[in-house]
């Protein structure tokens, strides 16, 4: 079966039921019944079957989902981590640095409510004067 192209990508259906088309090397694209089509990618380490979700197509094109395929497959020769934990970590070390952000923003020592009420009196005071 020859690989995917861009245009057996756009010219991709919905059925009734999911399923792949094969890229080549455990890549491939799921197209679910509502239209999604999704590029992942299937590995096995240590012994077990695994999936990786590489992207949505358009957003992950083509290529772009082959690059991300190939270097999650070069980090399993290296034999390094799992890509699926690895992309888990990367994750919530993300969620983490915006968590961190946001709590540092709301203990800045400014207070939201009395600055609200501030801004209604003044509102207020700028119809009384005219």
């Amino acid at each position: 079966m020859p690989p995917l192209t861009e245009q057996a990508i756009k010219s991709t259906v919905p059925k009734p039921k999911n399923y792949k088309l094969f890229d080549g090397y455990g890549l491939y694209l799921l197209v679910t019944p509502t239209g999604g089509k999704h590029f992942k990618l299937a590995y096995r380490y240590d012994g077990k079957q695994n999936i990786l979700a590489i992207g949505t197509w358009p957003i992950t094109t083509l290529s772009k989902a082959r690059n991300l395929a190939f270097q999650a497959k070069e980090h399993l020769s290296e034999g390094v981590v799992d890509p699926s934990v690895r992309k888990k970590a990367a994750k919530q070390a993300k969620s983490e640095a915006i968590d961190t952000a946001s709590r540092s923003m709301n203990l800045s020592g400014v207070n939201r409510s009395s600055l609200h009420g501030k801004r209604r009196r003044e509102i207020s005071n700028i119809g009384a004067t005219a």
